[in-house]
């Protein structure tokens, strides 16, 4: 959530390191958590 708020802050100052946080964000969401996948398994 930090992330996303951090990215509309700095979108009006510098929107390309705006836009890398924001593909930073959505990388992190394609990576598979180790956790959830356990949990999945059980």
């Amino acid at each position: 959530m930090f992330a996303y708020l951090t990215t509309i802050a700095t979108a009006f100052v510098y929107p390309v390191i705006s836009v890398i946080i924001f593909l930073g964000v959505a990388i992190m969401w394609l990576i598979p958590d180790k956790n959830i996948e356990k949990a999945m398994e059980e």
